[in-house]
C-alpha cells in the first residue's frame, strides 16, 4: 500500500488491527491483503483508471477483501458508498452482518440502508382494506413495529397474497395517503437518500441507470461503487425485455375498457371522455399491429419463430408498431396528467384519499399497460446503433383454438455500449470482484462485455487452496468420443471405478438424457444413487450428506446447475466427474444475432463466444471439488478434446493449478491422499 498516502495507510491498518478484537483468531490472509491493497488504490483514484476488477477464488475472503478498504476510502473522504450484491439474501447478510461487524471492529461510524424494489413492500392502505385474516395479522405487527413491512421479512406463519398488497407506483396517491408517513416503501427511500453506505442488489443498480442515473440510488458522479458477483452484471445490464404478447394485451385492454366504462359512470366529475378515446387510439393501433402479423408472410409458415436478419424487421410490421407505440406513449403522459392533478386534489383536501387511490388503480391500470407496450416495443422499433452488433429482434407464436397467438420479442446483444455510457465514465472509483471472472485464464471477455476498455485495471488473486497437493485433474484415455453412443457407459464405468465408503461422487452433465441413461446404468446402487430433479435439491442434499456421514457410498448425478450454488466440502465431495466440456451451440436469438454479427466481421464466434462461456462454466463445475485447506480429491473430465485440440490447452489455463494427469488409463492414477 506504498502508493497511498500515510493517513489512509494507517487508517487500513487500524481497521485490520481493529478486526481482531471481534474476530477471535482473526488473521487475514495474503490474497485478502493483495485485495484490500488493490480496492484501496482503485476507490481512492491514486490510479489512471477509475475502476479495477479482482477475481478472487473460493477461501479468499472477497466481501471482507473489498469491505473493508471500501468504507475505509468512503468514511474518511466523506464520500457516498454504494454496494450491489446478486440477490436480495445477499444484501440482508452485508447489511445485518458484515458491517456491523466491520462497525464494530474499525470503530468507524456510518450509516446504512437497504434498496429494494418498491414491490417488496407491503401497502398499509392496501391491508387495511384487506378482509383476510392472515394480512389483518401482518397490519397489526406493522402497527406493533413488530413488522418492518417488507417481504423478506413476513412471519413464517403467515401466508398472504403478497401481489394484493404490495406496493406499486401504479395506484400509489404518494402524501395523499394518511399512512404516507408510516409507508414501509416511502420510508425505505428516505433511509436510502441519507444513508452513508446503500446495499442494492445488481436488478435495481441497472433499473436506476435506466431510468437516468441517482432516481432510485445515487449519482454514480457523487459515490463510489462496490460490485460483488460481478460476472453476472453485464448479463443483467442487457436489455431483454419480456416481450409483447400482442392478443393478450387487446384482452388486457379491452378488461381495462370496462373498468374505465363503469369508473366513467361512478366518478364522471372526475374522469373524462379524453380518457376513453386516447384509450380508442391505443386499442384501434393494437388491432392493426395484430392484423398485420397474421398476414405477415413467415418464411417457414410452420415455424413457431422467426429471427430477423441482422434485427431488420420487415418494414410493414415496423411502422404498424411504432404507430403503436406512439398513441400509447400518448395515453400514459395522458393518463399520469390526471393522475398528478388527482394527487394534488386529495392533498389540497379537496378529494377524499380512498376515492383517490380508487380512480387511481383505474388510471394505473391502463396507464401500466400504455406504458409496458412503450417499453416492450421501444427496442423493437428502435434504429440499429452505428456500431456494434444490432439487437436481436424475433417474433414467437403458438397456435391456440385455432389462431396464432403473437409475442414480440427484442434484447440487446451486448450491454457494453449502455454500461460505459451510464456507468464507467461517470463512476468517482469502482471496484468488482466474483470467483469467476477470467475466461481461459483472461480478462479479455468480461471486459469486452461490460464495456471497460480503456477504463480498468484487473487483478487475479493466487489461489487460496494447494491445488499441486490438494487435487488431480485427470483426463483419462477414453476409448469412446464425447458424442458416441458408448461415452456415457464409459463415464459410468468411471464412476464405479472411483466409488469408496464414506466419500461422496459429484458426476455433472451437459444433457438430461445423458443423465437419465446413467441412472440407469447406476440404478443397481440403490439409495446410494442420487438424481438431480428427482427430488427437492435441499433434500437431496441431506440424503447425501447422511449417507457420507454413516460410511456409505453416495453418488450425485446432475446437470451444469449443480456446479453453482452447491457447497459440499470435505468427504462429501471427493471425486467431480465431469462428463463432457460444457459446450453450447448458439441456439437463443441474442447468441444467434451476435454470431451472425461476429462472422460479419470476419471473426470466429467459437473463439470468442463458446469457448470462454465453455471455460467459465468449466471453472465453476472444477470449483466444487476443494472448498477448504483440507480437502483432497481428483477432477475428472472425461472428454478426450481436452488433450486432442488445441483449445484444451486454453481451457486447462483457465482452471485452478491442479496436478494434472492427461491421457492415461484411470487405473492407474493416485489421488493425493488416496491410493488407487
Amino acid at each position: 500500500m506504498d502508493y497511498l498516502d500515510e493517513g489512509m495507510k494507517r487508517r487500513i491498518k487500524d481497521g485490520l488491527a481493529g478486526m481482531k478484537t471481534v474476530i477471535p483468531g482473526f488473521c487475514p490472509r495474503r490474497q485478502q491483503l493483495q485485495m484490500i491493497a488493490e480496492v484501496s488504490r482503485v476507490l481512492a483514484g491514486d490510479t489512471d483508471e477509475r475502476v479495477g476488477v479482482v477475481e478472487a477464488g473460493t477461501g479468499s475472503g472477497k466481501s471482507f477483501g473489498y469491505g473493508l478498504p471500501a468504507v475505509a476510502v468512503a468514511t474518511a473522504r466523506q464520500q457516498r458508498l454504494v454496494i450491489s450484491v446478486s440477490t436480495i439474501s445477499l444484501q440482508e447478510q452485508l447489511l445485518q452482518r458484515d458491517l456491523p461487524m466491520l462497525a464494530q471492529g474499525t470503530g468507524w461510524s456510518f450509516t446504512t440502508a437497504i434498496a429494494k424494489g418498491r414491490s417488496r413492500y407491503g401497502c398499509p392502505l392496501k391491508m387495511g382494506k384487506a378482509s383476510a385474516p392472515a394480512v389483518r395479522a401482518l397490519l397489526a405487527a406493522f402497527r406493533e413495529r413488530t413488522w418492518a413491512g417488507d417481504k423478506e421479512s413476513v412471519p413464517g406463519h403467515l401466508s398472504v397474497d403478497w401481489a394484493g398488497i404490495a406496493a406499486s407506483s401504479q395506484d400509489c396517491i404518494g402524501r395523499a395517503c394518511p399512512w404516507y408517513a408510516e409507508c414501509p416503501a416511502e420510508q425505505a427511500r428516505a433511509a436510502v437518500r441519507q444513508a452513508d453506505i446503500v446495499v442494492t442488489n445488481h436488478d435495481l443498480l441497472v433499473a436506476d441507470l435506466r431510468a437516468g442515473p441517482g432516481v432510485l440510488l445515487p449519482e454514480p458522479e457523487k459515490c463510489l461503487l462496490v460490485v460483488d458477483e460481478a460476472h453476472g452484471l453485464p448479463e443483467k445490464a442487457r436489455n431483454t425485455r419480456e416481450g409483447f404478447g400482442v392478443e393478450y394485451a387487446q384482452g388486457a385492454l379491452r378488461r381495462s375498457a370496462k373498468r374505465l366504462s363503469t369508473a366513467l359512470r361512478r366518478w364522471r366529475f372526475l374522469l373524462g371522455f379524453a380518457e376513453w378515446w386516447r384509450l380508442g387510439q391505443t386499442a384501434r393501433a393494437l388491432g392493426a399491429l395484430s392484423r398485420c402479423l397474421v398476414r405477415l408472410p413467415w418464411p417457414d409458415p410452420t415455424a413457431s419463430r422467426w429471427l430477423f436478419d441482422a434485427g431488420v424487421v420487415p418494414r410493414e410490421l415496423l411502422a404498424t408498431a411504432r404507430t403503436l407505440v406512439t398513441a400509447s406513449g400518448r395515453l400514459a403522459e395522458h393518463l399520469q396528467e390526471r393522475r398528478l392533478a388527482l394527487l394534488q386534489d386529495a392533498r389540497d383536501g379537496r378529494l377524499d384519499p380512498l376515492v383517490a387511490q380508487e380512480v387511481n388503480a383505474v388510471i394505473g391500470e391502463i396507464g401500466g399497460i400504455a406504458t409496458q407496450i412503450g417499453n416492450a416495443l421501444a427496442l423493437f422499433c428502435a434504429r440499429n446503433p452505428g456500431t456494434g452488433p444490432p439487437p436481436a429482434r424475433w417474433i414467437d407464436r403458438r397456435e391456440e383454438h385455432g389462431q396464432w397467438r403473437h409475442r414480440l420479442r427484442a434484447a440487446e446483444v451486448s450491454a457494453a455500449a449502455f454500461l460505459e455510457e451510464m456507468l464507467w465514465r461517470r463512476t468517482a472509483g469502482a471496484a468488482l470482484a466474483s470467483a469467476t471472472i477470467t475466461s481461459m485464464g483472461t480478462f479479455d471477455r468480461f471486459v469486452e462485455t461490460c464495456g471497460l476498455r480503456g477504463h480498468v485495471r484487473t487483478l487475479r488473486l493466487p489461489p487460496v487452496f494447494d491445488y499441486q497437493r490438494q487435487g488431480v485433474l485427470c483426463v483419462p484415455s477414453m476409448a469412446h468420443a464425447p458424442d458416441a453412443p458408448g461415452h456415457t457407459a464409459e463415464v459410468c464405468a468411471l464412476i464405479r471405478a472411483r466409488l469408496r465408503p464414506g466419500e461422496g461422487l459429484l458426476t455433472l452433465f451437459t444433457s438430461r438424457q445423458a443423465m437419465n441413461q446413467a441412472e440407469d446404468l447406476l440404478r443397481d446402487l440403490g439409495p446410494a444413487l442420487l438424481v438431480q430433479d428427482r427430488l427437492p435439491k435441499s433434500e437431496l442434499l441431506r440424503r447425501h450428506a447422511e449417507n457420507i456421514q454413516d460410511g456409505r457410498l453416495s453418488v450425485i448425478l446432475g446437470m451444469q446447475s449443480m456446479s453453482e450454488g452447491v457447497d459440499l466440502p470435505g468427504k462429501l465431495c471427493a471425486t467431480v466427474v465431469i462428463a463432457k466440456l460444457p459446450f453450447s451451440v448458439p441456439t437463443h436469438p441474442v447468441e444467434i444475432t451476435e454470431a451472425t454479427w461476429l462472422r460479419q466481421q470476419g471473426r470466429d464466434p467459437f473463439r470468442e463466444m463458446t469457448l470462454p462461456a465453455t471455460s467459465v462454466k468449466l471453472m465453476q463445475a472444477v470449483g466444487r471439488l476443494i472448498r477448504k485447506e483440507t480437502d483432497t480429491g481428483m477432477v475428472i473430465i472425461a472428454d478426450n478434446r481436452m488433450t486432442t485440440r488445441r483449445y484444451g490447452q486454453s481451457l486447462l489455463q483457465g482452471l485452478p493449478p491442479f496436478r494434472l494427469d492427461l491421457g492415461r488409463p484411470l487405473a492407474q492414477i493416485q489421488t493425493p491422499g488416496n491410493p488407487p
